[in-house]
C-alpha cells in the first residue's frame, strides 16, 4: 500500500484541529503510523528533496507512552534529544558519566530510520550544580598542569614514566611542567594544587634532621 509523505504543513494543519477540540494524539494519529524502518522508507523516499520534519524528544517518553512513540515513527524523519546529551544526564558527577538514555534514544533512532541531531554541548541553563566548581581552563578540559622540580633534567623517558603514574593517581589527563633547581641534590618535587610529593634528596636530608632534632 502507497504511503502519503506529509509535509510541516499537512503536520501543522492537523495540530491546528487538535487545538480547537480534537485530542492532539488524535490529530497525530490522523497520518499513517508505520512501525518499522522498512514501512517508514517509502515515506523517507516521497519526502526526498523537502525540509525534514522533527522533534525534540525524551527517552522516557518513548519507553513509556506507546502513542507518543508511534507518533514519532509516524511523523518525524528527524528527532534531537530533550536533554539525554546534555551534562545533567551525561555526567551528573564529578568523575560519574551515564549514558543509558542517550543510548536509547540512539538505538531508537536507528531501529526506526530516523536521523538523530546532538545539541549544544555545554549549555548555561543545563549544567549540573559541580561544574560550578570549575575555575579554569584546564579544569573544564580534565587537564591537570603538574610542576615538577627536579636536579637534573628529566629525560623523556622519565618524563613519559612521571606522567603516566600521575594520569592514573589523578584521573585527569596531565600535562608537565619540568624545571631544574640543582640544589635538590638529587629527586624531584611534583605539585599539582594541594598534591605535592617532595622526593628530593634535599628534602629527605631536612626531614631527617627535623626527625633526630625532636628525638
Amino acid at each position: 500500500m502507497a504511503m502519503k509523505a506529509h509535509t510541516r504543513r499537512d503536520f501543522l494543519r492537523a495540530a491546528t484541529t487538535a487545538a480547537v477540540g480534537v485530542s492532539g494524539t488524535a490529530a497525530l494519529f490522523a497520518f499513517e503510523t508505520p512501525r518499522t524502518q522498512a514501512a517508514q522508507a517509502p515515506a523517507i523516499a516521497a519526502n526526498a528533496g523537502l525540509i525534514p520534519y522533527g522533534a525534540a524528544v525524551r527517552s522516557g517518553a518513548l519507553a513509556s507512552d506507546p502513542a507518543y512513540r508511534a507518533a514519532i515513527i509516524a511523523n518525524c524523519q528527524i528527532i534531537v534529544p530533550e536533554g539525554e546529551m546534555k551534562w545533567p544526564d551525561i555526567h551528573p558527577a564529578r568523575g560519574e558519566y551515564r549514558f543509558e538514555k542517550a543510548d536509547a534514544l540512539m538505538d531508537f533512532a536507528r531501529q526506526n530510520g530516523i536521523k538523530l541531531r546532538g545539541h549544544t554541548l555545554a549549555w548555561y541553563g543545563g549544567m549540573p550544580a559541580w561544574t560550578a566548581g570549575i575555575d579554569s581552563r584546564a579544569e573544564a578540559e580534565r587537564i591537570a598542569d603538574v610542576d615538577v622540580v627536579s636536579a637534573q633534567e628529566l629525560t623523556g623517558e622519565q618524563s613519559k614514566k612521571l606522567q603516566a603514574v600521575l594520569e592514573r593517581r589523578l584521573g585527569l589527563a596531565v600535562r608537565l611542567h619540568p624545571q631544574v633547581d640543582k640544589s635538590l641534590v638529587g629527586g624531584a618535587i611534583v605539585r599539582y594544587r594541594d598534591f605535592v610529593v617532595d622526593g628530593s634528596l634535599r628534602g629527605r636530608i631536612e626531614r631527617l634532621g627535623a626527625a633526630m632534632s625532636g628525638a
